[in-house]
């Protein structure tokens, strides 16, 4: 039968500048295991460096406990610990949506735009890393997971709707003003904001913003239900193959965030995806505004995806900042990509 398990000494992690708003605090790690065996549990992946240069797998939970309780749940744990310095809260806008909030930190505000797949717990890591020096926000998209929107807020979607709901939001949370980042459609999301909402943006961060549909996407919207098993299977292979070169990470975002992008990509194909065609892209504004937006592009994706970026930030006179990853950096290089977000906002 199991017993409760506290450990000799509570969980603690070792000088990390990331862990919670107030640093290192040593808290108990609610576990039941019926055998004991010594581990180290990094808090996060090896090529994560905390700001004394410390790699962070060096700063670790100490505890016991069986070899298979421990290899199923290391992401469990990290979960846990991140989720005991965020605040988890719904919040329902005046325009009817019911948004699933996470919040940690302390600072100005940084607002993460979630990207196409909707869902804001890609961004654990990097609102981790980011939460010492800012006040992080996040949440998930109208419609997708946890946040649950009137059929209204989804229809002729275009991203000055998106940016209207996004203010929405920050209305109730009273925040006046932020810098938001975004990658893919989070990022015309963020650029729509800086159009429409200049006062309450204090810069936007883009990562790979489209600008047209990829392949043959656009075929997959007028699809019927039947067929959207076949084009949840299409979607997993492109966001796990294509958009990432980390299949570890990408995994690691654990089962119940995987199950929750099946219906996910259902709803991006179907409302989010045509969003792209309605982006404005006017040069001259984006020109008179080039010293508030910072634009990335991943080293590791084909160079075809996002080419016209190239080609607008440089009409725009906007450098384009190439990060060694591919679509989401936030999952595969979080410590790299807080690095950068810090050298931006200072």
């Amino acid at each position: 039968m199991e017993s409760p398990f506290t450990p000799p000494s509570h969980p603690r992690v070792q000088d990390s500048p990331y862990c919670g708003r107030r640093g290192g605090q040593s808290r108990p790690l609610p576990l039941s295991v019926s055998s004991f065996q010594p581990y180290r549990v990094p808090l996060l992946p090896d090529d994560h460096v905390a700001e004394d240069q410390t790699p962070l797998h060096s700063h670790s939970i100490s505890f016991e406990g069986p070899p298979t309780e421990l290899n199923r749940s290391y992401q469990s744990l990290l979960q846990l610990w991140i989720s005991k310095m965020a605040e988890i809260s719904q919040v329902e806008s005046d325009d009817g949506i019911s948004w699933y909030v996470e919040q940690s930190g302390s600072g100005p505000h940084i607002v993460l735009i979630p990207s196409g797949e909707g869902d804001c717990h890609s961004f654990r890591a990097l609102a981790n890393l980011l939460s010492p020096a800012f006040t992080v926000t996040t949440f998930d998209m109208p419609g997708f997971s946890r946040t649950i929107a009137p059929a209204s807020a989804l229809e002729a979607l275009a991203p000055a709707k998106g940016a209207d709901q996004i203010i929405a939001l920050l209305n109730k949370l009273d925040i006046p003003e932020a810098t938001f980042y975004g990658s893919s459609s989070g990022g015309l999301f963020a650029l729509a904001l800086l159009q429409r909402y200049e006062e309450r943006v204090e810069r936007i961060l883009i990562h790979e913003v489209p600008m047209h549909v990829i392949g043959g996407l656009r075929d997959w919207v007028d699809l019927p239900p039947s067929e959207d098993s076949k084009l949840i299977a299409h979607c997993k292979g492109v966001f796990a193959n294509v958009m990432n070169e980390d299949a570890v990470a990408w995994e690691s975002l654990g089962p119940d965030y995987h199950q929750r992008l099946e219906k996910n990509f259902v709803t991006w194909v179907k409302t989010y995806m045509p969003v792209v065609d309605d982006a404005k892209w006017d040069k001259e504004e984006l020109k008179a505004k080039k010293d508030r937006i910072n634009w990335t592009l991943g080293g590791l994706m084909p160079l075809g995806i996002f080419y016209e970026n190239i080609i607008v930030a440089t009409e725009a006179g906007i450098a384009i900042k190439v990060l060694n990853c591919k679509h989401f950096p936030y999952v595969s290089i979080p410590g790299a990509l807080a690095e950068y977000i810090r050298e931006c906002c200072k």
